[in-house]
């Protein structure tokens, strides 16, 4: 026995010797399943195979009983549709179209077809090929071809062509054949028509030319000043369409070009000038019985929701960043009758709104953020829905540094006949009376908040009503544990949702968007359910699922078990002012703990719910953040503190909160405290450069576009010409005060003013094109390093913003950062450009990449 057991380690121990370590020569081909479908019947399903920066993917359909499966590589676009049974519809790098019978288990090929659209339900598909039109009916298979097509339009019946052939625009009707032309001459524009195609506008320039059958002609409705058409109303009475801003005659050649910045401007002179780049335009609409235009939109102001019937409008004339203090910028609200142009002022902001499935409500929040309201589009009476509920604002372990701390409301979805509304608040889910009679009824009775559970729908229910008698199937997290499942509950009933299952895993699904990504889907005819569910140590996979207890895999995509990949654990310990703290500590798969290893601090704000998430393996910068799987491959451990903030006090909250994040890790004999690094982006890049300038405990710093100077960033412009004032003073910095009223404040979060107290080496990322944290921050602090004395490199990309998107770019900035980490964590040879430097005379020319053996001491 003693002889099996050595052999069973030898073997587990060869098994972890064969395991691959990540490195950059993998990550452009880390496959991730993309375009999840589910037949209508519940019997195949479809997915790609997509891989990181690559353009095409491999298409799966598999069938969900057998082991039935094909497989299309090379694949652009792809969906699943009902028509005749399941088709899949696909587009492949050859420039073919792919048609695919589930029925009959035939692929057929159309070849010269870039896109396609679909019409009437998805039952009749339309493409160029070549300069041939071919509209199908997928339920019927009968096709029309049409020649020398250079654009098309097709009502939403499927039965009325629009035609555009290079000499003439041409009304075809599909079902009796007729034909009419509508214009004949230059190119029209902005094709559109009504639902029955009996009435037709596009532009000529900037002219609306407005067709009727009944006329059988085409004439100029508005001469000038069209800048683009809308949509006809259902009824075909009204035509919405846009109006070009009268630009005012331009300054004469001799004319003295200043800028005149007045306090009394709405908007800084900055904002303007970036605005009048893009002249803009203004809603409107045209009664086409007797052809009165009203113009919905006025200077300063923005149809925020549109209806046949009403519009809402916000006037603001400023930055609404700037609302806490400049009265000229708070908005003001108006619901508008499109029909005559009569308005009235409302509290309701409409920003998000929810319009009834029914068309009897719409609904959304006041301006305080606190409570939403209905407005009853018949009568024009708004309600608070939300007044008698006693849910408190936002909870105090969320520090908002906004002014207002709203409830955290959102509406989801509709009961039938526009009964009532289902909305979220940060745990449960209520059903409201939009006719604000019936007492609103916490549908989940409250369960949510009593075991600090979120609670949402697991279905998408856009565009579909709730039956009374429905039992909902409801996706559930666990805000102390991480845990992800499932819970039940009828509608009509009373009491605690049922649990169905919980357990350490991600799933991505509609609502869920406190975690996830949309992607679960309901087979349309049967109650079989399709997700995506993922871990920390396996990439997201399909399952399936009829009762939300047993979950069948239907896909097995699991890269990282070829490689040296990680675990997580959740760690609870007692951070600053005595408060429970969580963090994510990231190991090697191969962890030893007689081993010791070195550490790399990451953070922003508070991630520790992403616990059982799955973390693609990319090039570090892609979107900004360090890449964990790469980096514990290689050996690091990673770990991720929560971080609470004080108002005023966001650098020495990041302090006091990593501190005490790497005092608790220190105790434990597997790390190696004199090899401890950080590592921060943007908002964590803030927090790097603060913390290092207040201790000597980490070996090795990196802060990628990230603040130093809270003064002179505080003053300086957004590239949309704003101020970035708001910023601090009632967004993330939390100052919540001016730079006049708290300056010893301002001073003592800036790093910049204690550059001389730092004693890490510190990498700096910082990109000229940065539109978030202007480049000169990355400048202020390297330059006062350099002037110090202290060890510090920036790299700045040409071609990339706040973070680093282009492949060459992310290749070359995830190797500089390992080679960087790994001298002063690992005790590596530093690469050249960290002993010499690179010359801007060789820029392109020579990396510097390959190690300094020669002793050099960077």
């Amino acid at each position: 026995m003693k002889y099996i057991f050595l052999l069973m380690l030898l073997y587990v121990n060869s098994c972890f010797c064969q395991k691959k370590t990540l490195d950059t020569g993998i990550l452009n081909n880390w496959p991730l399943i993309k375009r999840v479908a589910l037949s209508g019947d519940g019997k195949y399903i479809m997915y790609t195979i997509r891989y990181q920066l690559k353009g095409s993917g491999t298409l799966v359909i598999r069938s969900t009983h057998t082991n039935q499966q094909t497989t299309l590589p090379g694949i652009l676009s792809s969906e699943m549709i009902e028509a005749n049974g399941t088709i899949v519809l696909f587009l492949n790098k050859s420039d073919s179209l792919g048609i695919v019978s589930l029925v009959d288990s035939t692929t057929e090929y159309v070849p010269y077809v870039k896109a396609y659209r679909l019409f009437k339900q998805k039952q009749i598909i339309a493409y160029l090929s070549e300069k041939d039109l071919v509209i199908r009916n997928l339920l019927t298979g009968k096709q029309h071809v049409f020649t020398g097509a250079v654009t098309y339009e097709l009502s939403d019946d499927g039965n009325i062509l629009l035609l555009q052939r290079a000499e003439n625009l041409e009304r075809i009707d599909l079902l009796t054949g007729n034909k009419a032309i509508i214009y004949n001459g230059v190119k029209p524009g902005n094709l559109v028509q009504d639902p029955c195609g009996t009435q037709i506008a596009f532009t000529i320039g900037d002219t609306l030319w407005y067709y009727q059958t009944e006329t059988g002609k085409a004439v100029a409705l508005i001469n000038g000043q069209v800048d683009g058409i809308s949509a006809f109303s259902k009824d075909g009475s009204k035509l919405f369409f846009s109006l070009k801003e009268n630009i005012p005659q331009g300054p004469r050649p001799d004319a003295v070009k200043v800028d005149v910045w007045s306090y009394k401007d709405p908007r800084l002179q900055s904002q303007q000038l970036v605005e009048e780049l893009w002249p803009r335009s203004f809603a409107a609409v045209i009664r086409l019985k007797d052809h009165q235009i009203i113009r919905l939109e006025q200077e300063d102001e923005v149809v925020l929701i549109r209806t046949d019937d009403i519009a809402w409008i916000s006037h603001s004339k400023g930055n609404i960043e700037e609302d806490h203090w400049n009265s000229s910028v708070k908005p003001s609200y108006y619901i508008m009758s499109v029909n005559n142009g009569e308005r009235k002022p409302t509290n309701i902001r409409m920003s998000v709104f929810s319009e009834s499935t029914g068309g009897k409500y719409l609904v959304d929040m006041d301006t305080t953020g606190n409570d939403l309201y209905s407005y009853e589009l018949a009568t024009g009476e708004s309600r608070n829905i939300t007044a008698a509920i006693s849910v408190p604002l936002i909870d105090s372990t969320f520090d908002l540094y906004m002014d207002q701390r709203p409830r955290g409301f959102e509406v989801v979805a509709w009961l039938e006949n526009d009964a009532a509304v289902l909305v979220y608040d940060q745990y449960d889910i209520w059903r409201l009376d939009p006719s604000g009679k019936l007492h609103p009824v916490n549908l989940t009775n409250g369960y949510g908040r009593r075991h600090n559970i979120i609670l949402r729908l697991a279905d998408n229910y856009t565009g579909k009503t709730i039956a009374l008698n429905e039992e909902l199937i409801l996706m559930a997290f666990n805000r102390q544990t991480k845990e992800s499942g499932f819970y039940k509950k009828k509608v009509s009933q009373r009491g605690d949702p049922v649990r169905l299952t919980m357990g350490p895993y991600y799933y991505d699904l509609p609502g869920n968007n406190f975690l996830c990504e949309l992607s679960s889907i309901k087979a349309r005819n049967s109650a079989i359910y399709l997700v995506k569910r993922e871990s920390a140590t396996e990439s997201s996979n399909c399952f399936l699922t009829i009762d939300f207890k047993t979950f069948t895999p239907l896909s097995n995509i699991y890269p990282e078990k070829a490689y040296n990949w990680l675990n997580v654990e959740l760690l609870n310990w007692v951070g600053p002012d005595n408060r429970p703290v969580q963090g994510l500590l990231y190991k090697p798969e191969n962890f030893d703990a007689a081993k010791q290893y070195p550490v790399i601090f990451h953070f922003y704000e508070r991630m520790s719910d992403e616990l059982n998430k799955y973390r693609v393996p990319s090039f570090t910068g892609v979107y900004g953040p360090l890449n964990i799987p790469l980096a514990v491959s290689q050996g690091y451990l990673v770990f991720i503190p929560d971080i609470y903030y004080k108002t005023g006090s966001p650098g020495p909250s990041a302090f006091d909160a990593v501190m005490s994040a790497a005092g608790y890790l220190s105790k434990f004999p597997w790390v190696d405290t004199t090899r401890m690094g950080l590592q921060g982006h943007s908002w964590g890049g803030y927090e790097t450069n603060y913390i290092i300038t207040h201790t000597h405990l980490f070996a090795a710093a990196m802060s990628s576009a990230g603040p130093s100077d809270l003064i002179s960033d505080y003053g300086d412009l957004f590239q949309s010409g704003q101020s970035r004032q708001p910023l601090y003073e009632v967004r993330q910095f939390r100052m919540k005060a001016t730079l006049w009223d708290q300056p010893t404040s301002y001073i003592s979060n800036s790093p910049i003013f204690d550059i001389n107290n730092v004693t890490t080496p510190l990498l700096i990322m910082h990109n000229k094109k940065d539109s978030n944290v202007p480049f000169s921050q990355g400048i202020e602090l390297f330059t006062a390093l350099r002037r110090l004395g202290k060890k510090a490199w920036m790299l700045q990309y040409d071609d990339d913003g706040h973070g680093i998107f282009f492949l060459k770019d992310a290749t070359d900035y995830t190797i500089r950062l390992t080679q960087f980490f790994n001298h002063y964590l690992k005790g590596a040879p530093p690469a050249r450009w960290m002993t010499k430097g690179i010359p801007a005379s060789k820029k392109g020319i020579d990396t510097g990449l390959e190690p300094d053996t020669s002793g050099a001491i960077p």
